[in-house]
């Protein structure tokens, strides 16, 4: 092999190799922005739905919020950032998980309290039964 050829050979397998290093981080870098959409979309509920999580809708509102989300990662927002950013603009409602405040306290105890009423009403129920 003369040496044109294995410079040519040489020159051919360096611009394959680059070429595969700059595909595979764009694949790469792809997929960790879409697993921290995902991520993030998971804890956002659609306000068009009833009771689906942002990333399992297809609604209008849905698919708008998760093309923010990706414009915000590649930007290089944190998590925390983009969550605040979308409850800032639509409010609490479209949080998965409302934030424990004063003006939440009864969403967050009535399941309790109804708990309590219930078994205390069937344990009510059954003693009567049983003296009767």
């Amino acid at each position: 092999m003369t040496y044109k050829n294995s410079f040519l050979y040489f020159l051919f397998l360096s611009l394959l190799f680059f070429i595969g290093i700059s595909d595979y981080r764009e694949t790469h870098s792809t997929e960790v922005d879409n697993s921290e959409m995902i991520e993030i979309s998971k804890e956002l509920k659609c306000i068009e739905c009833d009771g689906q999580n942002v990333y399992e809708s297809n609604s209008h509102f849905s698919k708008s919020i998760k093309a923010y989300i990706l414009d915000q990662l590649s930007e290089g927002n944190d998590r925390s950032t983009i969550i605040e950013n979308i409850r800032l603009r639509y409010g609490d409602a479209v949080l998965m998980k409302p934030p424990f405040q004063q003006n939440t306290l009864v969403l967050w105890i009535m399941p309790f309290l109804i708990l309590i009423f219930g078994v205390g009403f069937i344990s009510y129920k059954l003693i009567k039964n049983k003296k009767s």
